[in-house]
C-alpha cells in the first residue's frame, strides 16, 4: 500500500475503503457491506502513513452512523460485544452433544440481534472461530477490533448454533417497538 502514497495521501486505499461502504454510483450500501477482506484492509488502520485514508472514509460514512457499527478511526478502537448463550444438551443414542445457542448479542448493553420470529428457517452450527468470523462480517469490523464478552468460557464453546437468518442491526430496538 505504501508505494501508492502521494505525499500523505493514498487514493488506492481511499478507493478500497469507499468500495466497502458505497456502491459504484456512490450510494451508501446500508447493509451487505463488502467486508470479505476487512482484516487485511484494516491492518493498515493503525499506521501513521494511512491515517488520512481512514479519516476520509470516517468522514464519508459519518452521516450514515445509524447503519455502521464500527467507525474506522485512527488510532483504531475496539467494539464491545456481549453474547449470551444457552447451553443445550442433545442425546443421540450413544452420543451426547452440547450445543450453545445464541440468545442475545448486545452492543453497549443494547440488543442488536434481530429476532428471526416466524421466519426462522433453522440454524447453523459452527465453531467459535467461525462464529467470530460471522460476527466480524455482519458488523463489518476486523476481528482484532472485536472485544467479545460471553457468559461461557471460550474453551467450552465448541459447538455454537445461531439462526440461519442471523441479522444484526443498530436499530433493532426500534423494529421491535421498544423505543416508544
Amino acid at each position: 500500500m505504501k508505494r501508492w502514497n502521494t505525499e500523505d495521501e493514498n487514493h488506492v486505499l481511499n478507493g478500497i475503503l469507499f468500495e466497502i461502504y458505497f456502491n459504484s454510483r456512490g450510494q451508501f450500501r446500508q447493509r451487505d457491506f463488502k467486508c470479505s477482506f476487512i482484516d487485511e484492509i484494516f491492518s493498515s488502520e493503525n499506521r501513521n502513513n494511512f491515517e488520512k485514508a481512514f479519516e476520509f472514509i470516517t468522514n464519508q460514512i459519518m452521516p450514515f452512523d445509524e447503519f455502521v457499527f464500527y467507525m474506522p478511526f485512527y488510532p483504531p478502537t475496539t467494539l464491545p460485544i456481549e453474547i449470551l448463550f444457552k447451553e443445550v444438551s442433545d442425546f443421540y443414542e450413544d452420543y451426547d452433544e452440547t450445543v450453545f445457542i445464541i440468545e442475545s448479542i448486545k452492543l453497549h448493553n443494547v440488543e442488536i440481534m434481530v429476532s428471526a420470529g416466524k421466519n426462522h428457517f433453522g440454524s447453523v452450527e459452527c465453531t467459535l472461530e467461525d462464529f467470530v468470523k460471522k460476527i466480524s462480517s455482519e458488523l463489518c469490523i476486523p476481528k482484532s477490533q472485536l472485544r467479545l464478552t460471553m457468559n461461557f468460557k471460550k474453551t467450552d464453546l465448541k459447538n455454537i448454533s445461531y439462526p440461519f437468518s442471523l441479522s444484526l442491526s443498530k436499530r433493532v430496538h426500534t423494529k421491535l417497538g421498544l423505543n416508544n
